[in-house]
């Protein structure tokens, strides 16, 4: 699952697009494309943010034609352990 591309919703309700570095029962900690090879190769002045599941979602590229897009929340796919 690490590497998996996924959609977090922040604070003010944006739609940001991660990579996940770790699934826990409490959340998801997600990175970006940048820091996930930085993380991989032990960097440990960085780390992943976590967002609760209910703020994370399933990446589609079929829904997700481009990331600055507007998202209806309500039409994705709830991120499920």
């Amino acid at each position: 699952m690490r590497r998996s591309s996924i959609i977090a919703k922040d604070y003010k309700g944006r739609a940001l697009l991660r990579k996940i570095w770790q699934v826990t029962d409490a959340g998801v900690l997600v990175t970006t494309d940048d820091l996930m090879n930085r993380l991989l190769n032990g960097d440990h002045s960085i780390f992943a943010i976590g967002f609760p599941l209910e703020d994370c979602f399933n990446y589609d590229d079929s829904v997700c034609k481009s990331y600055w897009q507007v998202f209806e929340f309500t039409t994705l796919i709830r991120f499920a352990l």
